[in-house]
Formats: structure tokens, C-alpha cells, sequence
């Protein structure tokens, strides 16, 4: 692979230049980027960093397209299209992996290589699509430490997972909608109003008790103050009466008068 940045190589690379456009925008990048740098030695601030980041960039866009151009590399064979067909050795193969965004180092590779896992072809080349395959059969990629084949699975398992969750969904609320077919549930509003009905009924009958049973409670103690805890107990058992009636499963009238 060739070095970019390498002034001879870019002084031959000058020298093969016969379009007067190309030749201007060659020139052009390759001092903007020696500006930048020599900025940034200047001076190490964000502004000359992001700068020279900036005409880096095109710099190695605007080269690389120059290079091949006039200068394509031997090493890598193109199909009609002009996309890499073969590489002619493995050193040229593993440098395209990294290029590609492969994790891989070279004595690994070339074990890999031993081992079976990438073959060469008759002329001992090597096929762009046998490498892709090894790639992703066999490699993890730099940006997520995966191979291909596990991010799909996990992907695949995560989906299982959402279908689950959305059938697991589907079915509680068939069911719901079902109980509330069969009048096992009730709207809550509803729920709210009998709730409150009841409670207003049961002060309405703790009143009356207490009306109607007066009497028999002073007359019980005799008007004694000592006589106290009988009297609280006889309250309490009529209280607890009530609470008895409202336990079970009945129903009350209740009329709500406006004041």
C-alpha cells in the first residue's frame, strides 16, 4: 500500500499529472495541508487542530483520487466496474481487511492463512469476495468488537424477543377484553361511585345506630360515670355489627340530596 504522505512518492506522482485541472487541485491541497501543519507546530490550539483535520481530509480525497487516476497500485487486480477483483499477495489482502474496518493482526492473519480459513487461488492470489467471506465468517469489526454472524444472532434474539413481548401483550389484553365481555371488570369511574355509595350508606347506618341505640346505652350505665367501659364496649359491639353487615356481599340504596 502506498504511503500518501511520502514527498517522493508525491513528487513522482506530480511529474504524471497531464491535466491542468487535476494538476491545479493536486497542488493546491498538498499546500494547504503543509500549511496546516506547519500552523499547528506554530501553535497547538483547537482552531489549527480542527483546521488541519479539515485539509487532511481533502488532501487524502483529493490524492487518493489522483492516484488512481495515473498511478493505479499493481497490487491490487479490478474488475470491469473497478471495484479490487483479486490481490496478488496477503500482505495486500490483510491491508485491505484494515482498511475495511477489520480487527486482525498480521501474524493472525497469516495463521488464519495456514489454517485454511482463507485460501489462494491457483496463481496465489487472492479473491476480493473469499476475503469478504473470511471477513465475515471469522473476524470482528473495529467499531462494535462483533463478528457479523453474532450481531445478526443478537439481533435475531432481540427481535424473538420484542415478538414475544408483543404477543405476551396482545393475549393479556384479549383477555382483559374478554373478562370485560363477561362483566368481570367494571370502568373505574363506576368502580369510584359504588365505593363511595357505600361508604356514604354505612355513616348513614352508623348514624342511625347510634340515634336509635342512645338511649339503651344511657340507661345501660345509669348515668355512672365508672360505668364508662361498658358503655364503650356496647358501643364498640353495635359498631362492630355494622361493619359485619357491610362486609358481606350485599346491596345498599343509597340517595345523594343536594344541600
Amino acid at each position: 500500500m502506498r504511503d500518501l504522505l511520502d514527498q517522493e512518492f508525491l513528487a513522482a506522482l506530480a511529474n504524471k499529472i497531464t491535466n491542468f485541472g487535476d494538476r491545479t487541485r493536486f497542488v493546491g491541497c498538498v499546500n494547504d495541508w503543509k500549511a496546516a501543519v506547519s500552523q499547528l507546530n506554530g501553535e497547538s490550539s483547537v482552531a489549527n487542530r480542527k483546521n488541519l483535520e479539515e485539509a487532511e481530509e481533502r488532501y487524502m480525497s483529493i490524492v487518493g483520487e489522483i492516484v488512481d487516476r495515473y498511478d493505479p497500485d499493481p497490487d491490487r487486480q479490478q474488475d470491469e466496474d473497478g471495484g479490487i477483483k483479486k490481490f496478488r499477495t496477503k500482505k495486500n489482502a490483510l491491508e485491505y481487511l484494515l482498511e475495511a474496518g477489520w480487527k486482525i493482526g498480521q501474524s493472525q492473519f497469516y495463521k488464519h492463512c495456514k489454517d485454511g480459513l482463507l485460501r489462494p487461488q491457483a496463481d496465489g492470489s487472492y479473491a476480493q469476495k473469499a476475503v469478504d467471506k473470511y471477513a465475515k465468517t471469522w473476524l470482528k469489526q473495529l467499531a462494535t468488537g462483533q463478528k457479523v454472524n453474532d450481531r445478526m444472532d443478537r439481533m435475531q434474539e432481540e427481535k424473538l424477543e420484542a415478538d414475544l413481548r408483543a404477543s405476551k401483550f396482545k393475549m393479556e389484553e384479549a383477555e382483559f377484553n374478554l373478562g370485560v365481555r363477561k362483566s368481570k371488570f367494571i370502568p373505574r369511574d363506576d368502580f369510584e361511585l359504588a365505593i363511595v355509595g357505600r361508604a356514604v350508606a354505612f355513616m348513614a347506618h352508623l348514624n342511625h345506630t347510634v340515634q336509635s341505640e342512645a338511649a339503651d346505652w344511657i340507661e345501660l350505665v345509669g348515668g355512672d360515670q365508672t360505668r364508662a367501659p361498658e358503655l364503650v364496649q356496647a358501643i364498640s359491639r353495635a359498631i362492630e355489627q355494622r361493619m359485619g353487615d357491610f362486609a358481606a356481599d350485599a346491596e345498599f340504596d343509597v340517595i345523594l340530596e343536594a344541600n
